[in-house]
């Protein structure tokens, strides 16, 4: 059986569930955010506060990994995101989010601290690479989304336009549009994504 997907419409659904893959990791580092911005000193920050942080960070740094992962298997290319890709934080990222999403019996594990390091000059390195790369990561997948939409190919209008409409009505993109957070002013960061959406729905 043939199947009627051209290839435009077989590119753009993987673009689009990278793109969720990152909704993921953009939702979890608004929250990390959110919280950080809500106190005024690290006096007013209790233990169980403390470990709601860590674990909204931590879910953040994983699920960022996740969409690595699937820019990797889609295959994109940008000469921006290269070199971020290619340190050695990738990998150690790799681990971390092994760390978070599989069970280990030791409460402490290096492999955490192999990417947050052992100071507070390595955490912080650590973490300006992960805002870079996931700031770079939102504009290159939706450039790529936007470069194939604009695109000229076989496949009709309708058939790559329908991920859109799907996505439009999905609970990510409706909780998304609820947030409190303000906007990052990015396609990729929620709200753009479910406003072109139903922009799209609506034409």
């Amino acid at each position: 059986m043939v199947d009627p997907k051209g290839p435009r419409q077989v590119q753009f659904e993987r673009l689009m569930a990278l793109h969720r893959y990152f909704l993921n990791a953009d939702f979890m580092r608004d929250t990390f955010m959110r919280r950080v911005k809500r106190r005024q000193s690290p006096d007013e920050v209790d233990f169980a506060a403390g470990m709601d942080d860590s674990i909204a960070l931590s879910l953040w740094y994983a699920t960022l990994y996740v969409a690595i992962e699937g820019w990797r298997a889609v295959g994109l290319i940008d000469p921006e995101l290269a070199p971020l890709l290619a340190d050695d934080r990738t990998d150690e990222l790799r681990r971390f989010r092994n760390q978070v999403f599989h069970y280990k019996r030791e409460y402490d594990n290096p492999r955490v601290l192999g990417f947050l390091g052992w100071s507070d000059s390595d955490a912080h390195t650590a973490t300006e690479w992960v805002r870079r790369t996931h700031r770079t990561l939102g504009r290159t997948i939706e450039k790529a989304i936007e470069d194939l939409i604009g695109s000229k190919g076989t496949d009709s209008p309708e058939q790559i336009e329908m991920p859109l409409r799907t996505q439009a009505n999905t609970p990510v993109c409706r909780a998304r549009q609820r947030s409190l957070m303000q906007p990052s002013g990015r396609f990729l960061s929620g709200r753009r994504s479910c406003s072109m959406s139903e922009g799209v729905s609506k034409a």
